[in-house]
């Protein structure tokens, strides 16, 4: 059989499976490996329509020794080794969803008021983070405490909307919700015109 590498490497192409244990740290080497702009943590593997990764860094640290960073390649395998993405996008319940430019160590809350900031109807609970390799990261809760995942160039953050609450009460307090916000403006813009 065959496995394909396309992207930043040296030689693109179609290789052969030499042996049953023929691994991906394998078509790394064939290729000549990266070029200087890949992303080394954006890489993905195709097959049969569905998309993974491995941790390509620990990988390379281990020399493919270790095969809980490694794979076995199978016949019709694409690598996928893109471009490093410098940007994050920010997306769903923020007050101006878009691209930002991705700094080293730029932080989830830095990204988030770079949009506009929360609205409102976050779930901020739900929050996810999809990588440029395609794996998804939640937000975990620990006992009252968010742990929210780190965000990476390349990065897609998602922030859902909260289940709409149908009940009367629930109808009634988000109402409450709305006239404090507007008279806590109000007093606000009040205090501001008396100065």
């Amino acid at each position: 059989g065959t496995a394909s590498i396309i992207g930043l490497v040296k030689n693109q192409g179609i290789y052969a499976i030499r042996n049953s244990s023929y691994t991906l740290y394998d078509i790394f080497m064939d290729s000549g490996g990266f070029l200087k702009d890949a992303s080394i943590d954006g890489i993905s593997i195709e097959r049969e329509e569905t998309v993974f990764s491995v941790d390509v860094s620990k990988l390379l640290q281990t020399k493919g020794q270790d095969m809980k960073h490694n794979i076995v390649l199978n016949d019709g395998d694409l690598v996928i080794v893109p471009k490093i993405n410098n940007t994050v996008f920010v997306n769903g319940e923020v007050n101006s969803p878009k691209y930002i430019t991705y700094k080293n160590g730029t932080s989830l809350k830095k990204a988030i008021s770079q949009a506009g900031g929360f609205t409102p109807f976050s779930d901020r609970k739900k929050l996810y983070i999809e990588y440029q390799n395609g794996n998804i990261v939640a937000t975990k809760n620990f006992l009252f405490f968010k742990i929210y995942p780190k965000i990476k160039s390349g990065s897609k953050i998602f922030i859902p909307k909260k289940p709409e609450k149908t009940s009367s009460s629930g109808i009634l307090n988000s109402v409450v919700g709305e006239l404090l916000t507007i008279v806590t403006t109000l007093g606000t813009l009040g205090a501001l015109i008396k100065n």
